[in-house]
């Protein structure tokens, strides 16, 4: 009698202590948990739980290779996150490999990180625009290197009046550049005058945009040519790409470390594998880990600073992780 009372304790300690866990990841990431039933707050509770377990047995089976924790995504289930976030469309339309001098730039360093030029990482909130948000960090990438000006652009100008991809529903950074470029008269406006509302809107017009600068827009199709990526990377700056986030659960809880999905596609020649994508990121660099050696992608993702490295994750390199190699896409 003694010892049931005693593991009814323990249980109820181990309660009360999960309970106070789901209370602070409520209060710290603000969820309005108001506005649900008691049905779906029951539920988030349960997969909030769920996903803290798999934490927990993750990082033991990894040993810090990577590591995963809690974010502001940790009582959403892996399946229903990837249907809301991840929405990158390949177009229907055939595309070609471009000629252009920027492929056989020979300057390929040991490392490169493009992140000094960078602005503040973005959040694309509920809405699929992933497309949209690597599209303009590339934009903002190649002015601030070339001298032209140093803003944070609009996503929401591009998801509002980018007829030619679908908002939050999806579209393809090389469609958006395009669009950018040849559509909209190679302008755009500042976040500060066209914000981010975390949905599709109507078009609008503002009284001022900074232009582009852009000449051309490239796509150029890797198939997993990772030593072709890296030369892109180095001697043309930072690019987007498209990759496949699996539903296992570890991109969308990943913290820190370089990432490693075995439960996504690797080593891959063929083109057919390349259209297993489903989010817009934008390669920023490279490097190698100077305790294990291993070489790495760093890239830059639209999901806020509380997510993996600062809003940055480091991709295994040399193995076409997630697809990540399949695609560049930039402007010049």
């Amino acid at each position: 009698m003694k010892k049931l009372l005693i593991i009814s304790l323990l249980i109820l300690c181990v309660s009360a202590g999960i309970l106070d866990r789901f209370k602070q990841f409520v209060n710290k990431h603000r969820k309005n948990y108001a506005r649900l039933s008691a049905a779906e707050k029951s539920i988030r509770q349960r997969i909030f739980l769920k996903n803290l377990n798999f934490i927990d047995k993750v990082n033991k089976f990894l040993k810090n290779r990577f590591k995963i924790g809690l974010n502001e995504f940790s009582d959403r289930d892996p399946k229903q996150f990837i249907k809301e976030m991840c929405k990158t469309r390949l177009p229907a339309r055939p595309r070609s490999l471009p000629s252009s001098t920027y492929l056989f730039g020979s300057n390929t360093l040991d490392s490169v990180d493009w992140r000094r030029y960078a602005q503040p990482i973005a959040h694309q909130g509920g809405c699929g625009a992933c497309w949209a948000f690597s599209a303009a960090s590339v934009v903002e990438f190649f002015n601030v290197m070339k001298g032209n000006w140093n803003y944070s652009i609009s996503e929401q100008n591009i998801v509002d009046c980018d007829y030619d991809d679908f908002g939050c529903d999806g579209g393809w950074p090389k469609t958006a550049l395009d669009f950018l470029k040849n559509s909209y008269g190679n302008k755009l406006a500042k976040e500060i005058d066209y914000p981010f509302i975390g949905m599709k809107a109507s078009c609008r017009r503002v009284q001022h945009y900074i232009p582009l600068n852009i000449a051309n827009t490239f796509e150029v199709i890797l198939n997993g040519n990772e030593t072709t990526l890296k030369s892109i990377v180095a001697n043309q700056g930072p690019v987007a790409t498209a990759m496949l986030v699996s539903d296992s659960g570890l991109f969308q809880l990943y913290e820190s470390g370089i990432f490693d999905d075995p439960t996504c596609p690797e080593t891959t020649t063929d083109s057919n594998d390349c259209f297993d994508v489903n989010h817009g990121v934008v390669i920023v660099g490279y490097g190698k880990d100077s305790a294990t050696n291993e070489q790495f992608w760093i890239v830059r993702n639209s999901w806020g600073t509380d997510w993996g490295e600062s809003g940055y994750f480091r991709m295994i390199m040399g193995k076409n992780a997630c697809n990540i190699a399949c695609y560049a896409i930039g402007v010049e």
